[in-house]
């Protein structure tokens, strides 16, 4: 996969996820944001399961030259809202209880792997063209993919 461009990954990205809107269906404040977040699916091998949403969501902000602000507006937007909610929705009460005691424990742990990579990588200026190799990022970054594949809570 590393040997493709961003771009091309992008579309395999969309094409094993036919339910989710890409994000040059958002409105212009949210789009960018979304496209950072899909682009950190496929770069650092992170699943689309709820979990999987999550660990790219926090790497997204830890990692990428976004800001708390920016992830919060799209997040309390009615389009971030109906994503939790149709995520949420998969999900009984203490299955989400099981997630979110697992992510108390993980996030900290990812953030820990995430260490080596020193700089954030400028997604949101589109300081890269999407037609840039995966493994081009990866390398320049020092960034070892974390291969988040969904896991059982129920």
């Amino acid at each position: 996969m590393s040997e493709i461009t961003l771009a091309q990954a992008l579309e395999n990205h969309y094409a094993r996820n036919p339910s989710f809107r890409r994000p040059d269906t958002y409105p212009a404040p949210y789009r960018d944001i979304l496209l950072v977040h899909d682009l950190v699916h496929i770069i650092y091998e992170v699943d689309t399961s709820l979990l999987g949403e999550a660990f790219a969501e926090s790497i997204s902000y830890l990692k990428t030259n976004t800001e708390l602000t920016d992830h919060g507006r799209f997040w309390f937007s009615k389009e971030g809202r109906n994503i939790v909610r149709r995520l949420v929705h998969e999900y009984t009460p203490l299955v989400m209880f099981r997630i979110i005691l697992y992510l108390i424990y993980a996030l900290p742990a990812t953030a820990w792997k995430l260490r080596r990579q020193t700089k954030t990588i400028p997604l949101y200026t589109y300081e890269y063209s999407l037609d840039t190799p995966i493994a081009e990022i990866r390398r320049q970054y020092n960034i070892t993919p974390l291969k988040i594949r969904p896991r059982s809570f129920s």
